[in-house]
């Protein structure tokens, strides 16, 4: 993730992010190393000088929240999110994006679609990657 860091190549109305491959939108999968490759933003979407890197959903656990299979969505760096959030979440190695809630010292990661069952694991074990900004509309960004 430190490419998303220190990236940042501006183009018109334009800028571009990296794009580091699939996350799970369902059972966790790895997320993948930076692949060399990039997506086009809307500047007015990105906030300041906030770093921010793009994967693509695998998986409908998210469905409810609008994020569907093989959706691109626009993720913001950070280490922290709050009750009810929607991040990528990093634990034992896998990554998935879920709602986070924090219950003392574990975290539940809930889906949005109620196929699905929650996951909850110590708050040890759990690394936040990123905060869901958006839903990259891929026809606007092409």
């Amino acid at each position: 993730m430190e490419q998303a860091r220190d990236f940042a190549r501006q183009q018109d109305d334009m800028v571009s992010i990296p794009f580091y491959g699939q996350i799970a939108g369902g059972q966790p999968l790895l997320i993948e190393d930076y692949l060399g490759e990039t997506v086009g933003v809307p500047r007015d979407i990105l906030i300041g000088r906030d770093h921010y890197f793009a994967v693509r959903v695998m998986g409908d656990s998210m469905e409810g929240a609008g994020i569907h299979h093989q959706d691109v969505i626009i993720l913001r760096v950070q280490n922290t999110a709050e009750n009810g959030q929607i991040a990528a979440v990093n634990y034992h190695g896998e990554a998935t994006l879920k709602r986070v809630y924090h219950r003392g010292d574990i975290i539940e990661l809930h889906p949005c679609n109620p196929s699905h069952q929650m996951i909850s694991l110590p708050a040890r074990e759990v690394k936040i990657q990123g905060l869901f900004i958006k839903v990259l509309d891929m026809a606007a960004s092409a």
